[in-house]
């Protein structure tokens, strides 16, 4: 399997707000992992408080990369083998994700179906950011059908 990585910013639709911070934006890495003519896709967000940076998802690549093998259906194997790698868990997430949705593609399947699972959307939860009482109103109105409001 041959994986491909790159970084880049996500505009945020409207500023987050939290008691440490506010972003604009949000910088996150992609994993594409080919293997027999397909191409999985993930995503991670590293988190600085967890000691993680878009360049230490990157370096996780490249230790990663060797340890995948040649068969995406060994699920199981290729995470026993990352387990050697300390930390990371946004760029574990984007491998993670990359490998599932290269077994759907090599399979013809959605991986809802292959897990047995419905095509609606899983419940989430939405955080609204810290804002005026009308602002935080507003936000709350705009986030309908979430399981929950944080």
């Amino acid at each position: 399997m041959q994986l491909t990585a790159r970084t880049f910013t996500l505009e945020l639709a409207e500023p987050f707000v939290i008691s440490r911070s506010s972003d604009t934006e949000s910088e996150v890495v992609q994993v594409a992992i080919r293997h027999d003519g397909q191409v999985g896709y993930g995503e991670g967000a590293p988190d600085e408080r967890y000691g993680e940076s878009c360049q230490s998802a990157l370096d996780f690549f490249e230790q990663a990369r060797p340890l995948l093998g040649d068969d995406p259906f060994a699920l199981e194997a290729i995470e026993g083998r990352l387990a050697a790698l300390p930390g990371q868990m946004a760029a574990r997430c984007a491998v993670d994700g990359a490998l599932h949705d290269l077994v759907g593609k090599l399979c013809g399947q959605p991986l809802w179906r292959l897990f047995g699972l419905q095509p609606a959307a899983p419940p989430t939860s939405y955080t609204i950011s810290i804002d005026t009482l009308e602002g935080t109103a507003d936000r709350a109105r705009r986030a309908p059908g979430h399981h929950a409001i944080k």
